[in-house]
């Protein structure tokens, strides 16, 4: 008898628990999908400048090409790189 007092006792307070977490709301949310970062005022220049001088420099590239001396001017342009690399 006491046993089974004990059971319906649990059984009554599980009830109760649940009944309440789910009237409270805490019951798990799923997690926010992760937003992305606003993107940065430097990032924006650097990328500006990196297409700047892609473009400066493929157009003096294609001057080189089609010069007088294509052979002669490119090994400037690469003597030129070289010494902006050391």
């Amino acid at each position: 008898m006491i046993d089974s007092v004990l059971w319906v006792g649990a059984l009554v307070v599980a009830l109760l628990l649940t009944i309440s977490r789910f009237a409270r709301g805490i019951h798990k949310k799923a997690p926010e999908s992760p937003q992305a970062p606003p993107e940065g005022v430097g990032a924006t220049h650097a990328r500006e400048a990196i297409k700047t001088a892609l473009e400066q420099e493929t157009e003096a590239i294609d001057k080189a090409r089609k010069g007088d001396d294509p052979a002669g001017d490119l090994a400037a342009l690469a003597n030129m790189a070289n010494e902006a690399r050391q």
